[in-house]
């Protein structure tokens, strides 16, 4: 008797290799989706906080699940407050950790609540620009980093830095200036402009550096932020002659700005006007007080371009991106 054809063992034969195939398409799907740079079905907001700590910046970053400060505030600043707000501040809403804290130079309005944040929360990291200045702010912060056995990274002269949470990309830029150390005694420490007027800030080409310690808010350390197609821009006190560094930095001018953080808490220099008719914002924001406002010129330029203007004199300012769009409250 003739023996019939084994169709399913034939079959099975057929269907086992296109089996192999699926489950294998499978893994690989899966492991970008778990390895991925990005998880679709996650949240990425970034939401940012400019905070209302009087003529002082103190600026709180969150992305899904990491956490950056840019500056301290001060340790007791004009309208009453003190570091200690920061800390209530920050606990209020659940932060334990700061991934990075970005310290942008070392005026007590920057740096000087800073070793009651080191004290009070687990900061991962600290980065600061390259030069000293022995105030008692400063010797705080050493302090407080040393008893936490933190080494902070220190950006030289031209450096950049660059880290990248939940899809949104960070890029810190260091100043041109070299290492310069300042000596500031306790009663020119209480006079938070004193050092701004002793050295002058002189942005042409021929300046020779060696005449005078440079300005040393032009030691500020900038930080451009892009979470997709939003870019933010952050630049603590830049004065003239840091503004024409970053002018003159491709990778900053290429970007089109939604939010720009206005230099130095809106204090006109020969290069603010320029400044923000290159990058051209449609939101701006200015750490001041009332005792201590922008200068109008800064207003008047930014109304030109039609800018939305916030000043954190009048309280908080909230910003959430989602990568494509921007809202912006106080």
């Amino acid at each position: 008797m003739k023996e019939k054809p084994r169709k399913s063992h034939i079959l099975t034969l057929i269907l086992i290799p296109v089996l192999v195939v699926f489950l294998v398409m499978q893994v690989v799907a899966c492991s970008f989706d778990v390895f991925g740079t990005k998880d679709k079905n996650k949240d990425d907001k970034l939401e940012i906080t400019i905070l209302d700590v009087g003529k002082a910046d103190a600026i709180l970053l969150r992305t899904a699940n990491h956490t950056v400060m840019i500056d301290s505030g001060e340790r007791d600043h004009e309208q009453g407050a003190s570091a200690g707000f920061l800390v209530d501040y920050l606990t209020e809403q659940g932060v334990v950790a700061l991934d990075y804290l970005i310290i942008t130079h070392f005026d007590r309005d920057h740096v000087g609540g800073a070793a009651v944040i080191i004290e009070n929360f687990d900061v991962k990291a600290v980065i600061v620009p390259d030069y000293r200045r022995e105030s008692r702010h400063y010797l705080r912060f050493q302090a407080a980093m040393q008893e936490k056995g933190i080494t902070a990274q220190v950006l030289a002269s031209k450096a950049t830095y660059d880290f990248y949470f939940d899809g949104v990309e960070f890029t810190v830029y260091a100043s041109h200036q070299e290492f310069a150390e300042y000596i500031v005694h306790d009663e020119e420490e209480d006079d938070e402009d004193y050092l701004d007027r002793q050295h002058q800030d002189d942005d042409n080409d021929d300046y020779i550096a060696a005449r005078d310690l440079p300005n040393v808010n032009n030691f500020s350390l900038v930080t451009s932020i892009s979470h997709r197609e939003n870019h933010f821009l952050f630049t603590a006190d830049a004065k003239a002659a840091r503004i024409r560094e970053i002018l003159a930095t491709p990778s900053i001018t290429e970007k089109d700005y939604v939010f720009m953080q206005i230099p130095h808490h809106g204090n006109l220099n020969r290069r603010s006007l320029e400044f923000i008719n290159a990058i051209q914002p449609s939101f701006a924001v200015i750490t001041c007080s009332h005792k201590r406002p922008p200068d109008v010129e800064i207003i008047d330029a930014l109304a030109d371009i039609g800018a939305n203007v916030f000043l954190t004199a009048d309280g908080n300012v909230y910003l959430e991106s989602d990568g494509l769009r921007i809202d912006v409250s106080q």
